[in-house]
């Protein structure tokens, strides 16, 4: 059984990868060492954004067709290091972009949407950091 929110998060990552500026490197939590990409991604070009896996909730079941997950979000994280970036865009060139390319359909006809975007700078102050929430919903079907 394939699964259907892999599917939704490398559609996400996909949909990313094609609006954002070219060389600028969109990773996923589905594939690597999370922590060596990022860190490969930042000391290449400077910049790069993670797509996380979706979280569940507003969970409403249903004994007749399945599970109804109302408040469903995927998270991206926009990474930066001002001093290596070479990519000619910084953090908030691509939070904009980002932005204003949300909403779009899946494949199975999933809607996705921004929820927020804010600001989450870490205690470093060599890296710029923003995270982009995306909102949808998705019914689980019943299993026996």
């Amino acid at each position: 059984m394939a699964s259907k929110l892999k599917q939704i998060q490398s559609e996400v990552e996909a949909h990313i990868d094609s609006v954002l500026p070219q060389g600028v490197k969109v990773l996923s939590r589905l594939r690597g060492n999370v922590s060596n990409d990022v860190a490969a991604a930042i000391a290449r070009l400077g910049i790069c954004a993670m797509v996380f896996p979706p979280s569940i909730a507003g969970i409403k079941p249903n004994v007749a067709s399945g599970v109804l997950a109302d408040n469903m979000a995927i998270q991206i994280r926009i990474i930066e290091n001002p001093a290596l970036n070479k990519s000619g865009f910084d953090a908030y060139e691509i939070l904009e972009c980002l932005i204003g390319s949300f909403a779009f359909r899946t494949s199975d006809g999933t809607t996705i949407y921004l929820r927020e975007a804010e600001s989450a700078d870490p205690d470093s102050q060599k890296i710029v950091e923003f995270v982009v929430t995306l909102s949808f919903k998705y019914t689980f079907p019943k299993t026996s």
